[in-house]
């Protein structure tokens, strides 16, 4: 009984703090201070992700201090540091780096550790975590479908609620990756069986894209099915795997972004689809950045806000590229592409190519990188699947442990 009850208090404690330290970097942002109760609230959010941060910093120092802390993290570390000394010199914005960069790497570093040592419990508790953010969003985009009306809620602050409600419709575009990635870990770990252990969320998701008009989302899910459906074809698996898939994604981008090959598709984008080749002004925008780039190659502008960013002098407001390489790019320079390149390639190149997970984590890879053509390096999907792929062997380790503990008790009754 008392053995019980510690394994439930521990787990209770470890669930507390995993909240804690993660759950600041998965709320959708955007509260505006209109009224007391929306001050109030994004206070509390503000110092929770402040205490949140030191926390997952004071880890990471300790583990370091240990010599528990992987190669990837510190990778990742000195691409962090890389962006910050840009801020620095460029004298940008030291608050929008903390809350943009300093918020991921928090994130990368608790989920790093949670997933060492209790990898069932975080995919579990995560995993809750986004179901109820979707469910909510869902629910506010069926009940107010045109956005929430302001004379009705105005006593509690109709700006900031709008915002914050409405932000969960872009928030899910960042969030459907980590959701199928803590969900398919989790299925993995429980030894789950079944070809359709996702179709509800599937469901869910492709209805809130289609009530919130997203394409990125919409395009998302329907390739996260497809895949899920073609799961079990041979010649789909063995070819589909972090490393494959992370090549073909860069591509993409590059032809995309610096080559506009998406100009040979104007019969199906302009004919069929109705959609102007410019991706809703992507296009110019990229172009105004990569003159802004030439201007500063090698250390960037720093992470900045959008009133300060080089861009909207352009009369484009756009707090970021709307691209992952040019937004890194742009804040960054090439110093720190090049170390998040290095933190990249090796996260993927030291995952296991067949392995049983990689068809997974391969597909999720690709469609995140997908993603952040049009996107930037915004939300956690990213971060999180690269931890998981520098991670999968230790993840099938634990599932064996767990098939070799479970073939001695069988044995013992």
């Amino acid at each position: 009984m008392d053995n019980g009850i510690r394994i439930s208090v521990s787990k209770l404690q470890q669930t507390l703090l995993m909240l804690f330290v993660l759950a600041p970097f998965l709320f959708p942002t955007g509260l505006q201070y209109s009224s007391s109760f929306a001050f109030f609230f994004d206070v509390i959010l503000y110092y929770w992700r402040i205490a949140a941060c030191g926390t997952s910093l004071l880890l990471f120092f300790y583990r370091s201090f240990k010599k528990q802390i992987t190669l990837p993290t510190v990778l990742f570390f000195i691409c962090i540091c890389s962006l910050f000394f840009s801020t620095i010199i460029q004298h940008a914005s030291i608050s929008s780096f903390l809350s943009a960069w300093g918020g991921f790497f928090c994130f990368y570093v608790g989920a790093e550790i949670f997933l060492n040592k209790c990898p069932v419990l975080l995919c579990k508790v995560m995993k809750g975590w986004l179901e109820i953010i979707v469910i909510i969003n869902l629910i506010t985009l069926v009940v107010f479908p045109g956005g929430i009306p302001m004379d009705r809620i105005v006593y509690l602050g109709a700006d900031s609620l709008y915002v914050w409600f409405w932000g969960f419709k872009n928030s899910i575009c960042n969030l459907i990756i980590p959701y199928y990635a803590f969900s398919m870990t989790l299925n993995y770990l429980m030894q789950k069986k079944g070809r359709f252990p996702l179709l509800l969320p599937s469901v869910l998701s492709l209805v809130t894209a289609i009530l919130s008009h997203s394409t990125t989302l919409l395009v998302s899910v329907i390739a996260i099915i497809v895949l899920l459906l073609l799961k079990n074809l041979k010649v789909i698996r063995t070819h589909i795997n972090p490393r494959n898939m992370a090549v073909i994604g860069v591509c993409f981008s590059v032809l995309i972004v610096f080559f506009n090959i998406q100009n040979n598709f104007s019969w199906l984008i302009e004919g069929v689809l109705g959609k102007d080749l410019s991706l809703s002004n992507r296009t110019l925008l990229w172009g105004y950045a990569l003159q802004d780039i030439s201007r500063s190659p090698f250390f960037g502008y720093g992470v900045q806000t959008s009133t300060t960013f080089g861009l909207t002098r352009y009369a484009l407001a756009f707090s970021h590229c709307h691209n992952a390489i040019l937004t890194l790019l742009y804040q960054g320079g090439l110093i720190s592409l090049i170390s998040y390149g290095v933190f990249f390639v090796y996260s993927i190149f030291k995952s296991e190519s067949d392995s049983v997970l990689g068809y997974d984590y391969g597909l999720l890879l690709f469609i995140q990188l997908i993603i952040h053509i049009s996107g930037s390096i915004t939300g956690v999907g990213l971060f999180l699947i690269l931890i998981l792929i520098s991670n999968m062997n230790k993840l099938e380790m634990i599932r064996a442990n767990h098939n070799s503990l479970e073939r001695v008790n069988e044995k013992s009754h």
